[in-house]
């Protein structure tokens, strides 16, 4: 063990020199594990850093279009798009919105009107609930007090006349004793006073009954109104929320219609401002892409747009760079202090050094790489200046490292050239197709199946038919239509007349119950000033007439007391006078009580019950005012809605039948028909015949100008370069190679194509005329027309004696474009051009004969 912690430590202290202590590892490093830590060279493409994408708003038609590639400024006019049925489908959604205001304005009046309305049902339970516990304490604490007076008065007198008959009764029955009087006199004296003694009882015991107890019938009669008056008042209470909330939730209801048709209509009005598409930011206008029924085209005047589909670009002319991506594992190598250059494919002797300026910050995985889920972080960098010739979308190497330094290296001095004079010729063909310079897209208007369509490569007139859809179910639509229509106009006459009668029944309700109120104020005043003039003469006569006779009986009686003092007069008489005195005073305390009342007036019980009526009159005037309002309201509201409708119907009846008219589909120019290949609804490319679906927006054919015929191709961008507008190329028909024509070159591309999945480099569209630029006449056949393919022969250059020197030679740098001389020191030169495929042409920089060196070539 101890040999071995030995031997550990001489090892440890044999490798402090080699790790060498405080030393940064990259300085000890050797120059190929230096080289593993840098970022290889991948493909870039070359991009606007800042760049705005217009999408459309809605499927319609580019009916203005500035040219591509225009400097346009913010808020500057570049394109104009076509309404379609947009107007149709305002005027429909502002007919629903109409009808959502009179419905939301309706329902805030009815909800208004109806709690108005409920508070009067409130008010006439709580009128309703006071009289009838007015009238329940008058029934508790009520006594028929003239009953009682009239009792009492009785009870006084029955005591006179009770003496009066007692002795009546003694003095028959001594004269029956002594046989002065009949046994029968006797018997009537007798059951005189029984009688009264009877009654007499009878009427005190009423006397405290009447006294006591109220009358129990009317208790019992005015505590169930009372209770009938107390639960209505409830019932009110209740119901008069419910009612309220049932209002309530038809205005939500109404609120959310009006906002989502509020937000339908402003939608539309949004899509229709937006038919003029302004620039929103400063740039270059570039064209995106339409749809044509089965593959994406440039876009052009008259061509379809879709919304997703990116229609036009904005690119800023001033933040111009590369963007490139980097392996997972090689993306931490970059960063701000990273020497990055960018050298374009078509632009092999120019070399631009690139500042880094962003990276994502998610890694994508690579599409279809091996291994499966390799991912990539995609880095851009800005590029200071560039010359005119550098496109975006040129393709070309990204070095992330000092690239210059690298590539100098390679000249090691081993590999020489002289530079000589030569010829220098290049021609390159590619594939094209025949199109017409002018041809309109047909779409339709609507969905369906074709019933009808025109023979491919028919000549038509403007007007002339093209092709018909299936829209038996329009017809039908329409039809069912008119119907409704005429139906809602006779509702709406329906209505109005109802209306009417309704409005004329309420106003009699109304009248009704101005009537009732004022009765009810007339009752009132009586009341308050009603006397009974005549019945008053009538009983302080009959009071004066009992008071004179109240004097004549105290006169007998004083009279006979004078007789009885003389033996003149016995007590019977004097008890009989006295009992006619009691009776004479009960009838005039009776009368003075009945005079007092009449005089007195009504109560303040019936004076509260009066008014109560009247208010009562008046609230139930107030709510049938309330209720016509309602009626009336509810009435004008249903015709107002009726009106909506039929303007509705009328405005979808017209939209339809001109559905209907566009199912009729005519060539919009003269020209020719042409059948486009599209995406069948059934699946499939093919092109339209009787029976197939089409579908709305999507073109399926086309009228084209055959007069006028255009050959379209793509190009390398290192080929682009030599391609110039006007340039001659030559046309070589598939199928008939011996027979060649003339075109001239109409337009270049203002943006190359990268597509790093399908190939490394980027592609230029070009466009051919066969139209003679100078002369304007026109070379063609009866072989070449739309659809054909052919092959198109370019002249890139042709110099007859130029300065030559081989592609290796040449050393790219930031700077100008070099070569390196035998005594191996960087030397500028001005080129003609670099072709990666012949070499270079030399305007000035070198002469013949100078020697040169030529890189050497790595990992043969």
């Amino acid at each position: 063990m101890r040999y071995f912690l030995t031997l550990l430590l001489f090892l440890l202290a044999a490798m402090l020199p080699i790790t060498g202590c405080g030393q940064k590892p990259a300085d000890i490093l050797p120059v190929e594990f230096r080289a593993a830590m840098q970022a290889p060279a991948v493909r870039g493409e070359f991009v606007s850093l800042r760049e705005t994408q217009l999408m459309a708003p809605f499927v319609t038609e580019v009916v203005e279009l500035i040219p591509e590639g225009t400097l346009v400024a913010a808020g500057q006019e570049i394109a104009k798009l076509s309404a379609g049925n947009r107007q149709q489908t305002l005027k429909k959604e502002q007919s629903e919105l109409e009808k959502s205001v009179i419905t939301l304005e309706g329902d805030k009046a009815i909800l208004a009107l109806a709690g108005r309305i409920e508070q009067k049902n409130l008010d006439l339970a709580a009128i309703e609930l006071d009289c009838r516990q007015i009238e329940y304490d008058r029934a508790v604490e009520s006594r028929d007090w003239l009953r009682l007076v009239e009792q009492e008065e009785a009870a006084r007198a029955g005591k006179i006349r009770g003496i009066m008959l007692h002795k009546q009764f003694e003095a028959s029955e001594k004269m029956s004793e002594r046989g002065f009087s009949a046994r029968q006199e006797l018997a009537d004296h007798e059951k005189e006073l029984r009688v009264h003694t009877l009654t007499a009882s009878l009427t005190h015991r009423l006397i405290d009954y009447i006294d006591r107890f109220a009358d129990e019938k009317k208790v019992f009669e005015a505590s169930a109104a009372l209770e009938r008056a107390r639960l209505g008042s409830e019932l009110a209470s209740f119901t008069a929320p419910r009612n309220l909330s049932d209002y309530q939730l038809a205005l939500n209801q109404s609120t959310r219609t009006h906002k989502q048709v509020s937000d339908t209509v402003a939608k539309v009005n949004n899509e229709l401002a937006s038919l003029t598409i302004c620039a929103p930011v400063s740039g270059v206008l570039l064209y995106g892409e339409t749809y044509d029924g089965s593959q994406l085209l440039k876009l052009r005047r008259g061509a379809q747009v879709y919304p997703g589909l990116t229609f036009l670009k904005l690119v800023d002319d001033k933040l111009n760079g590369v963007n490139f991506p980097l392996d997972q594992r090689d993306a931490s190598l970059v960063g701000s202090g990273t020497p990055l250059f960018y050298r374009p494919d078509a632009l092999p002797e120019m070399l631009f050094p690139c500042a880094f300026a962003s990276r994502v910050p998610v890694a994508l995985e690579i599409p279809q790489a091996k291994p499966d889920g390799r991912t990539q972080v995609t880095l851009k960098a800005n590029i200071a200046s560039y010359p005119a010739s550098l496109m975006l979308g040129f393709s070309g190497t990204v070095y992330c490292y000092d690239y210059v330094s690298d590539l100098f290296r390679r000249f090691s001095g081993n590999r020489r050239a002289r530079v000589i004079r030569r010829s220098l010729k290049r021609l390159m063909s590619t594939s094209g197709d025949v199109k017409p310079a002018s041809a309109s897209f047909i779409v339709a208007n609507l969905d369906g199946k074709l019933s009808e369509v025109a023979e491919e490569g028919k000549t038509i007139k403007a007007g002339d038919p093209l092709a018909v859809i299936d829209c038996e179910e329009l017809i039908q639509s329409a039809r069912d239509s008119e119907i409704e229509l005429k139906k809602k106009h006779e509702e709406y006459q329906l209505q109005l007349q109802k209306n009417t009668i309704e409005r004329e029944k309420t106003a009699k309700g109304i009248e009704v119950r101005k009537g009732a109120w004022e009765v009810a104020k007339l009752k009132h005043a009586a009341l308050l000033k009603r006397r009974e003039e005549d019945k008053i003469i009538d009983l302080k006569r009959s009071l004066e007439v009992l008071q004179a006779r109240i004097s004549l009986a105290q006169e007998k009686i004083t009279h006979l007391a004078e007789l009885r003092k003389k033996g003149l007069s016995s007590e019977l008489e004097a008890l009989k006078a006295e009992t006619e005195l009691a009776e004479i005073r009960k009838d005039e305390k009776i009368t003075a009580y009945k005079l007092r009342l009449e005089e007195s007036g009504p109560t303040e019980r019936s004076v509260k019950l009066s008014e109560l009526d009247v208010r009562k009159a008046e609230v139930e005037l107030e709510k049938a005012q309330l209720e016509g309002e309602l009626a009336t309201l509810r009435n004008d509201r249903a015709a107002r809605l009726l009106e909506a409708e039929i303007k509705g119907l009328e405005i979808s009846l017209a939209q339809t039948r001109e559905e209907i008219d566009s199912a009729s589909i005519k060539a919009p120019v003269d020209g020719v028909v042409i059948l486009n290949e599209f995406n069948k609804a059934g699946g499939g490319l093919g092109k339209a015949k009787v029976g197939d679906s089409i579908y709305a927006r999507i073109p399926f054919m086309q009228v084209a100008d055959v007069g006028n015929l255009q050959i379209h191709c793509t190009v390398s961008e290192m080929d682009a370069r030599f391609i110039k507008r006007g340039d001659e190329v030559k046309i070589l028909l598939k199928g008939n190679s011996n027979r060649s024509l003339r075109g001239w070159v109409d337009s270049v591309g203002i943006v190359a194509v990268t597509e790093f999945r399908k190939r490394q480099d980027a592609t230029v569209s070009v466009i051919i005329a066969l139209a003679d630029p100078a002369t304007g006449k026109v070379e063609t056949e009866p072989s070449i027309r739309p659809g054909t393919s052919c092959e198109v022969e370019f002249k890139l250059y042709d110099l007859a004696d130029t300065l030559f020197v081989p592609f290796d030679a040449l050393l790219p740098t930031a700077t100008a474009s070099c070569v390196v001389t035998s005594e191996r020191k960087m030397q500028p030169v001005q080129l003609l051009f670099a072709d990666g495929l012949h070499g270079c042409a030399v305007a000035s920089g070198l002469q013949e004969g100078d020697e040169i060196l030529l890189m050497e070539p790595v990992n043969d």
